[in-house]
């Protein structure tokens, strides 16, 4: 008879981590250790089901926060301030468009499809976070928090919820 060990994986991924950072790794080398511990134990296909979607979407989520913020750094790449006072700095502004920052008054036909794509996702997924975000708050009390009062599934279950209209 083979009889399987039921393991909460995320409590174990943690506790993973917490053993090496107390032992003095950084978060890096630790990180990179459990990797390699759940790799080697077989559990990634399990990891992928239980996490998967949530990593896709924290992955989604850091890389269009670090393209808007540097969209909003200060720098060569923006306009001249000068130049704006003077009511040309339209053509004059910079978008991140794939791997370039590129004057508006340089954009081509595709280029201004790739960038309005882009701020499409980014609008859809703002968007889509306010709903959530308003969903919550009314059904929350005073100092209630989301996860006094919600599971996991709830929040999942706004989310899938949200229409662009």
């Amino acid at each position: 008879m083979v009889i399987e060990l039921a393991i909460d994986l995320k409590d174990d991924i943690l506790k993973r981590l917490e053993g090496r950072l107390a032992a003095g790794e950084s978060l890096d080398e630790a990180v990179l250790v459990v990797h390699g511990a759940i790799t080697s134990e077989g559990l990634s296909e399990r990891f992928v089901k239980e996490f998967g979607a949530q990593a896709i979407r924290d992955l989604w989520r850091y890389s269009n926060r670090q393209a808007r913020s540097q969209a909003f750094s200060i720098g060569d790449r923006r306009h001249d301030p000068a130049i704006m006072a003077e009511g040309e700095s339209l053509f004059d502004a910079i978008y991140k468009i794939g791997d370039d920052w590129i004057r508006l008054g340089e954009c081509t036909k595709g280029m201004c499809k790739e960038a309005a794509s882009f701020f499409r996702g980014q609008a859809y997924g703002n968007m889509r976070e306010a709903y959530m975000m308003t969903q919550l708050a009314a059904k929350l009390r005073g100092e209630q928090t989301v996860r006094s009062h919600f599971t996991e599934d709830d929040v999942r279950t706004i989310l899938e919820g949200f229409k662009l209209e």
